[in-house]
């Protein structure tokens, strides 16, 4: 790591990459405050934000703190954040943030960026596999109907249930992205982000609180960085062998039809390695038609005799799996769970 800096610049690098580029004319680190409203309908999320104040943080100052380096920005002579600068021990370039001045809630960064850069991550994107020339929320989400707001189909799926998706929409989103030039960069933050990749010269990093860090590293090859991200979020276990031994059927509808599905297909000579049933837990009648019945718990009516069938297809060499989501019904003994424990997300917990 390599920090060089003069009364009005100021330039991070890290393994010979360009992390940060900060002068007075070019701020590169914004806090802001912000009124954010989500509005939620059966899993999909029309999400707006009202911005008082966003403010460029030009003034900034330097110094070495048990031989690490610390940043303090400040805005209108007030200090508002410190950036920790480190080297962990595995090597990667790390930022510490600490907020000052506690009002901010809406935080800005630009890593540095080149013309031609690819860049690929921020989670299960479904849309771009090059994520250049894009910005993108990160939220979890349904998928919703389509990928293109232009388009029929997801117009009249907004119109009639606000079901319409976006390029961007997806279940797994993640404030992490990979560049083509062989690094990687990661925003520590459990809030609502965006990570916009349209300009030629950074990219810019918005969350809506103050992230606890951004943790970078570049590597000489693909390889090398494959292993060195997985030392950070975990290594993808081995499939166990079960799932190369055949197809597995996605199945609904009870006990008696899982079993006739999985018989025909077997005489018709298909393979079949598991029986997929989301339904396990029973199905719940509603305005939007039949969706699960968020209790997780086995529904014996549906399925009868599941706790026996399960070891018989076993023994078959079919496994039955299930499907679960972080919802819970009102009315059922898992809701009254979580609420006691405070495992519910509320509206006091959003910004």
């Amino acid at each position: 790591m390599n920090v060089s800096f003069d009364n009005k610049t100021l330039t991070i690098q890290h393994k010979n990459q360009t992390v940060f580029k900060h002068s007075q004319q070019q701020p590169s680190i914004f806090l802001g405050i912000g009124e954010a409203n989500y509005d939620m309908y059966r899993g999909n999320f029309d999400i707006s934000d009202y911005v008082t104040e966003r403010l460029p943080l030009r003034q900034f100052s330097v110094e070495s703190v048990d031989g690490q380096e610390v940043i303090t920005f400040y805005f209108d002579g007030q200090a508002v954040i410190k950036m920790l600068l480190c080297e962990t021990k595995e090597g990667r370039f790390k930022a510490d943030f600490s907020a000052l001045d506690k009002k901010f809630n809406r935080f800005w960064f630009r890593v540095c960026a080149t013309e031609e850069e690819k860049v690929y991550g921020c989670g299960e994107q479904l849309t771009y596999f090059n994520l250049r020339g894009k910005s993108f929320p990160l939220w979890s989400s349904e998928p919703g109907v389509g990928r293109n707001k232009n388009n029929y189909v997801t117009w009249l799926a907004d119109t009639k249930d606000k079901a319409g998706g976006d390029y961007y929409n997806t279940n797994y989103p993640q404030p992490t992205f990979v560049s083509d030039k062989k690094y990687f960069c990661h925003l520590e933050t459990t809030a609502y982000a965006d990570f916009d990749f349209t300009n030629s010269d950074f990219h810019e990093l918005q969350c809506w609180n103050i992230p606890e860090f951004l943790l970078l590293d570049a590597e000489e090859s693909f390889p090398a960085l494959v292993e060195n991200i997985t030392g950070v979020f975990g290594r993808q276990p081995e499939m166990p062998d079960w799932v190369y031994n055949g197809v597995i059927l996605g199945i609904q509808g009870g006990t008696e039809i899982t079993l006739e599905k999985l018989e025909t297909a077997k005489a018709t000579g298909v393979e079949v390695a598991g029986a997929w049933c989301q339904d396990w837990q029973g199905i719940k009648m509603t305005s939007f038609g039949k969706r699960l019945q968020w209790d997780w718990q086995w529904n014996k009516d549906l399925y009868p005799e599941l706790d026996t069938k399960i070891h018989e297809l076993k023994e078959q060499g079919i496994r039955f799996l299930g499907y679960i989501n972080p919802y819970v019904l009102e009315d059922f003994p898992l809701y009254q769970e979580a609420l006691g424990k405070g495992y519910l997300a509320t509206q006091a917990g959003w910004f």
